[in-house]
């Protein structure tokens, strides 16, 4: 099962992805989850494991890891040719490397710190010899790989996701069960809901978008997010609380059962939503295919390396 949580800069989302990590941890014990900040500001180490520096070697989006990761990926697949045409949308094909959740994966063990059950990777951010240059947008490439070439079985997978409705920019909207949007109770987020809500509508993932208000002091708070957002897509506020507070003043990993029993009750909600919108992984295949068949029609891609719709094995299914 895959989850993502987004929302517009200091939300909560960070904090909200490290409790519900560390529920699944403690709730099922016996299965893996690999927990992806794929934000630029860089949170989810703190939360998990009480990092704040992470070296540039260990993001993802390190140009040697990118090497690595698809070389392994691409296996022996003869629909991806060299390493250069592998793109954000290449789908996988006979003869690649599937990342399935066992403790002997390459890329689980090769590309991510572990705790107990717990694979921590991250994008990562700009590096300075990027300043002026680059677009973050290039980095998530390679977590889409990551993600079209997964089959997490009954696993999890937990992202805290890129800020605001960046994620539409790239194949993230498709590849993901659950998004839920972490909403403080203030106008800043009217628009960006506004906006969300009508890509998600034409990227047809609407069905997938469900709202956890924040920080809520009060009634008031709670009236608020009712009056101005969708009510059938609420499915819990978490509580203003000590222990959240005062935790971000500290070091070490976060501990859901300290929180609210309010707040531990929505982690509770977000995972039974979650559990009934799992989505089939050749369903999601499918979507990635005609995402891929759009994307190598840009004029830049094909360009550079003409016509790519070769790298669609239609005899692969997960």
């Amino acid at each position: 099962m895959r989850i993502a949580f987004i929302g517009k800069g200091g939300s909560g989302k960070s904090t909200i992805s490290a409790l519900f990590v560390d529920y699944l941890l403690k709730n099922f014990p016996d299965k893996i989850i690999l927990a992806v900040d794929a934000d630029l500001n860089i949170h989810l180490a703190k939360y998990l494991f009480g990092l704040l520096d992470l070296k540039e070697d260990f993001f993802l989006s390190h140009h040697q890891n990118i090497i690595k990761i698809r070389e392994y990926l691409k296996g022996n697949s003869t629909y991806i040719k060299t390493i250069n045409e592998f793109l954000k949308t290449s789908p996988p094909s006979r003869g690649c490397n599937i990342i399935r959740f066992t403790k002997d994966d390459f890329i689980l063990n090769n590309f991510a710190l572990k705790k107990d059950n717990i694979y921590f990777m991250a994008v990562g951010t700009y590096q300075k010899e990027e300043l002026g240059t680059a677009c973050y947008h290039v980095n998530l490439s390679i977590f889409e790989n990551i993600l079209s070439f997964t089959d997490e079985g009954d696993n999890f997978i937990v992202s805290d996701m890129v800020a605001g409705i960046d994620f539409f920019a790239n194949t993230l909207f498709n590849q993901f069960d659950m998004f839920p949007l972490i909403i403080e109770p203030n106008v800043g987020n009217l628009r960006i809901y506004e906006h969300l809500k009508n890509l998600a509508l034409e990227a047809d993932i609407y069905d997938r978008i469900f709202i956890v208000g924040n920080k809520i002091l009060n009634e008031k708070d709670k009236n608020f997010i009712e009056e101005h957002f969708d009510t059938e897509k609420i499915i819990g506020y978490m509580k203003f609380d000590e222990y959240l507070y005062n935790f971000d003043f500290t070091l070490g990993a976060i501990d859901y059962q300290k929180t609210d029993k309010n707040n531990q009750d929505v982690l509770k909600n977000i995972y039974e939503t979650l559990k009934n919108k799992k989505i089939d992984l050749n369903l999601r295949l499918k979507k990635l295919i005609q995402l891929h068949l759009k994307y190598i029609q840009k004029e830049s891609i094909k360009s550079r390396f003409g016509d790519l719709s070769y790298q669609v094995d239609e005899n692969f299914f997960f």
